[in-house]
């Protein structure tokens, strides 16, 4: 069920971001935030409308891990013994 608002942690732990990241959403007015005294809230709504706009990921099924050694990220990472 969605809050109306979140701690800045727990906005956070919902969408699997760091602080700095979330305090960067709000500073580029993705996701609103607003304050209750000294506390900064995050406004639950814009949390769930930020997540909506992201892009569905692409995922290649029937892959086997590792079955690709030219993968940029693997380049390097081989140690002769």
């Amino acid at each position: 069920m969605l809050k109306l608002l979140y701690g800045v942690k727990e906005a956070c732990e919902e969408i699997h971001h760091g602080r700095t990241r979330l305090y960067k959403l709000i500073g580029e007015g993705r996701v609103r935030a607003v304050k209750a005294g000294s506390r900064t809230l995050i406004d639950g709504q814009s949390l769930a409308e930020y997540v909506a706009g992201l892009p569905t990921a692409e995922v290649a099924i029937g892959r086997k891990r590792g079955a690709d050694d030219s993968h940029p990220g693997k380049q390097g990472r081989r140690h002769e013994r």
